[in-house]
Formats: structure tokens, sequence, C-alpha cells
């Protein structure tokens, strides 16, 4: 019989710390689905402006005058919703949501990144929405990331093999994780070879 010394039990315990990461690890449907403990990383500047862009109500008050109305508790009140319904499609417990920071590190290697957007204004109720939504929910913003710098982050680094990124936008494809994407509610899991791909192949 062999004698188990220290080194042996050593081994033991790195195979099944080994084998308890691969159980965590979901490469499928239904270990997403049975995993109800997975943290949902939500793409903030995207959701809040989907929201408070359907907001905006043009009134006329006559003699030419226009102005826009946005309901601002409705907003509250379409993004409770839309968090709750996401939390239930993705079987998810907790959520993270990511804002971009003010400044942006591209913009200083760039002057013209986005400066096509330079002319388009945010919702109205886009700035109380975000600021209400920090004060109520976990958020994270990186200091001159933007939000989906923030989400790659968090998704491949602290949540990594137990999240879900709750996003529209398609570069989100180049990041290995689980993804839900808003447009159509699909539910696509990304490995690395298949990341890496779609960064390559991106431009």
């Amino acid at each position: 019989m062999t004698e188990m010394n220290e080194a042996h039990f050593e081994v033991i315990s790195r195979n099944k710390a080994k084998s308890f990461e691969a159980k965590k690890t979901m490469t499928n449907m239904n270990d997403f689905h049975n995993n109800k403990a997975k943290v949902m990383l939500v793409d903030g500047d995207l959701l809040a402006y989907k929201i408070t862009s359907s907001l905006e109500e043009p009134i006329d008050w006559g003699n030419d005058v226009w102005t826009l109305h946005s309901d601002l508790a409705k907003g509250k009140q379409l993004w409770k919703q839309s968090i709750a319904y996401y939390l239930g499609i993705t079987s998810s417990k907790d959520v993270v949501v990511a804002f971009s920071d003010k400044v942006n590190f591209r913009k200083d290697l760039d002057k013209t990144y986005k400066s096509h957007r330079k002319g388009i204004r945010k919702p109205i109720c886009y700035a109380p929405l975000r600021k209400w939504i920090e004060s109520t929910h976990k958020c994270e913003t990186f200091t001159a990331l933007e939000g989906d710098d923030v989400l790659g982050l968090l998704a491949t680094g602290k949540y990594k093999n137990n999240n879900v990124i709750v996003s529209g936008d398609k570069d989100m494809r180049t990041i290995p994780t689980w993804h839900c994407f808003i447009i159509d509610d699909s539910i696509e899991y990304v490995d690395e070879q298949k990341a890496d791909y779609n960064f390559c192949t991106k431009y």
C-alpha cells in the first residue's frame, strides 16, 4: 500500500479545487440556468438611454411653441421592471450596473473619437435617471473608461465564470462570458476562442 504523505494530500486538495472551479464554469444552457447565484452585469449607459428616449413626448402649446415632456417617475418604474425582467430570464441573483466615466482616455489619444456624436443630445431625463440608479443600485464606474470597458473588466475579473452581461452592444461579443442581448433578449455563450475571433474580425 502506498503511504500517503503531505505531498499527496496537497495534490488531492489542488485537484478538488480544480474540480470545484470546473463545476462553477457555465458552458451550456442547463449550467447557465441552474446557477441561480450568478451576477448580472448591466450596460447602464445603453439601458438608461433606451428608457429615457422612450419617455420623451413633444407638446404643442400653440403659437409655434413646442416643448419636450419627460416623466422621471415613469422612467424609474421602467428601469425597475427591466431589471426584474432580465433577472428572471437570466436566472441571476445580483445586479451590478456599469456606467461610463465623464472622462474618456480615448478622446485624449484621438480628439476625433466619436466626434460624430457631439451634436446628439442625451434624453432630458438621462442624467437624473442615472443619478437615481447610482443611489439605489450597486454601480461601477472606472476612471477614464467607458461602460463597456467596465463590463469587460468585471466579467473577466471579479465576477469571472459567474456572470452574464446584459447589453445590446455587438462589441460585447469580444468578451468571453455569457451574454443577454437587449435587442432580442437572446442568450449566448462566447468562449475565449470565439471572443478572440470576434475581436480579430471586428474591424
